[in-house]
């Protein structure tokens, strides 16, 4: 099973939870190209993890970050954050 096969391919944007160890929430994202998870804040540390394609993490008051295959960012908690997807892309959000 691959992370796309959790994801139905008519949907600007899916989440899907997994379940990986106890205690902690992980969940798969895709994006098509273009979209885009408005700006939120976590209430826990999280990390960010482009397994594939590429999305611009922007986080308020601080340069945009591009991620790409293999690339991840530590989300802090209660800060403003939106994530914008340039192609089509699988991420792992990890709280």
């Amino acid at each position: 099973m691959t992370l796309a096969d959790l994801h139905p391919t008519d949907k600007a944007l899916s989440v899907k939870p997994l379940e990986l160890q106890a205690g902690s929430r992980s969940v798969s994202l895709q994006f098509q190209a273009g979209a885009v998870l408005a700006k939120h804040t976590t209430p826990v540390p999280a990390v960010l993890i482009c397994v594939s394609g590429e999305v611009l993490y922007r986080l308020a008051d601080a340069p945009e970050v591009i991620l790409r295959s293999g690339d991840f960012v530590n989300i802090p908690v209660l800060v403003l954050h939106e994530v914008v997807a340039t192609s089509l892309s699988q991420l792992l959000l990890i709280k």
